[in-house]
């Protein structure tokens, strides 16, 4: 028949080497790569699991919540006279005054450090200086931390009163920062991506609207 005579026709002069309509292209699926973006935004995170004891501490009705607040606040039915008020303000404007001139003679030493730290890694040969540049800052020993060094001084110092007071304040941080060891250990647990955080807000706000089971 006159079909089959043009489909051989064309497959003959496709078999010359002469061009051919081209087939229709198939579109092409674009790929989504779905790995991590090292260059994302990150904020910063908090994971639950790292704030149950401030939680707990805080509920209502624990006994210990109010003998901490009871440490903090002035009491109810204070006994001391104008005279022990007058006395404790002469010495807390003592204390001020001597820690303002010792913070800026710190201060001072601090600087003229920074100034010889930087001198000296200025001077240091090219290849050393790039070494030091690059290298990451090292943690100063426990040891030489200055509350580490005078920690048992300052606490056989003090009577009953301030040890109880003393205590009371690292109860309080360690109920407001329960975390601090582990952050300082493993920063990276607190930062997420800014996308995760949208989500989680999208999932507690679902949870909301789902229907309590009777």
């Amino acid at each position: 028949s006159s079909c089959v005579k043009a489909m051989l026709r064309a497959v003959r002069l496709c078999g010359n080497g002469l061009p051919c309509r081209a087939l229709k292209s198939k579109k092409q699926v674009k790929k989504v790569n779905k790995e991590l973006n090292p260059l994302e935004q990150l904020v910063p995170h908090l994971p639950r699991e790292y704030v149950k004891d401030t939680v707990n501490f805080f509920t209502k009705g624990n006994p210990r919540f109010r003998s901490l607040l009871r440490v903090i606040f002035s009491p109810n039915s204070p006994a001391d006279t104008d005279g022990d008020r007058e006395e404790y303000e002469k010495r807390r404007a003592l204390f001020q005054q001597q820690s303002s001139a010792y913070e800026l003679k710190f201060r001072l030493q601090e600087d003229r450090a920074r100034q010889r730290m930087w001198s000296a890694v200025h001077n240091l040969p090219s290849d050393l200086y790039d070494e030091a540049v690059a290298s990451e800052p090292e943690p100063v020993p426990d040891e030489l931390l200055f509350n580490c060094m005078y920690k048992e001084q300052f606490f056989s110092e003090l009577d009953d009163s301030e040890k109880r007071v003393l205590q009371a304040y690292y109860n309080l941080m360690h109920i407001r920062y329960p975390h601090s060891h582990i952050k300082a250990r493993d920063p990276d647990k607190f930062w997420i991506k800014a996308s995760k955080v949208v989500s989680r807000y999208k999932e507690m706000a679902q949870g909301k609207k789902k229907p309590k089971k009777k």
